[in-house]
């Protein structure tokens, strides 16, 4: 959308659209994207995405036009934490945020963790293990469970996710994860939280207001707001007439500068906890809802056939 002119136009994916993966290297709007869904702009003009369907993260320079492959090699396994993220396999990414300092992290919702991408490319897990049920508070992140469906980040290096499996909103500040909002049950959609232990709707997504720290994250109808540091007070209502400048997602004060290189052909190294895991058989449709199967054994080699809408209303199961 061109603010000047009010001029809307296509940026990227391919007419007609094949729900396949293409265009690397290329123009991206001769790309072939498979249900493109979190954004994330950096400072020097490299966008981020998740092309979700195909199991990655992509970048496109908004100057030149060029698409490339940032992490994911479309395949479901767990794999490639410490070696190149374009050899590392993500499952169903569903948002991405960068930090001040360069480094770009990923909600790999399918395999319950948040991904790490450093300066120089290498991907680690920051957070989750392979369960996403909820299992504790003011622990290691890297060692619980993280149902993370979309992320966002302050200036000060504290990470947000939304967890709609558990009705719940995260923070991880120094390795640590606790919950900010949420108790696991169903609340009113209505409300300013103030308290950890206030139930809340089914949480999609949150963005930070980098300006008064205020937490945004949305529901199925409404933007709720969490204030922070007042854990005593009590809950007030929120206006229905939300003006949608809300909805939009807060850009830091500082972003990202580092722009992916081209695909390495190196093979990923992998962690010595890495797990298989199996496709699903069948895409998600709207929202997440419930939580993906995982076994042992490897993924087939094609990509499920069936196709979700626009966004996810369930895990894969």
């Amino acid at each position: 959308y061109d603010r000047s002119s009010g001029i809307v136009s296509r940026f990227a994916g391919a007419v007609p659209a094949s729900s396949t993966f293409s265009g690397d290297g290329g123009q991206a709007t001769a790309a072939q994207l498979d249900s493109p869904q979190g954004l994330f702009l950096s400072s020097n003009g490299v966008l981020f995405f998740t092309d979700y369907n195909n199991n990655r993260v992509r970048t496109i320079n908004t100057v030149t036009g060029i698409i490339d492959t940032f992490a994911g090699n479309r395949n479901a396994r767990f794999l490639g934490d410490l070696g190149p993220a374009t050899s590392a396999s993500l499952f169903y990414p569903s948002s991405v945020w960068g930090s001040s300092d360069g480094v770009i992290y990923i909600a790999d919702y399918g395999h319950d963790r948040i991904r790490r991408v450093d300066t120089s490319g290498i991907i680690t897990t920051f957070a989750g293990t392979r369960s996403g049920e909820y299992n504790g508070e003011y622990v290691p992140a890297t060692s619980i469970a993280v149902a993370a469906y979309s992320i966002s980040g302050d200036s000060n290096g504290a990470i947000f996710l939304v967890d709609p499996y558990n009705y719940r909103l995260r923070m991880i500040e120094g390795g640590i994860i606790r919950t900010i909002a949420g108790n696991g049950q169903s609340g009113n959609a209505s409300l300013i939280l103030t308290s950890a232990n206030t139930s809340i709707p089914q949480p999609y997504r949150v963005a930070v207001d980098h300006v008064n720290g205020a937490i945004y994250f949305t529901s199925d109808d409404n933007v709720n707001i969490l204030v922070e540091g007042l854990p005593t007070a009590t809950p007030t209502r929120v206006p229905t007439n939300i003006p949608p400048s809300c909805h939009a997602t807060p850009t830091p004060t500082k972003q990202p500068t580092y722009i992916p290189s081209n695909q390495p052909s190196a093979a990923p190294s992998m962690s010595p906890t890495s797990q298989p895991y199996r496709q699903p058989t069948s895409r998600p449709t709207n929202r997440p809802t419930s939580r993906p199967s995982h076994d042992s054994t490897s993924p087939p080699s094609s990509q499920p056939s069936d196709r979700p809408s626009n966004q996810p209303t369930s895990h894969p199961s």
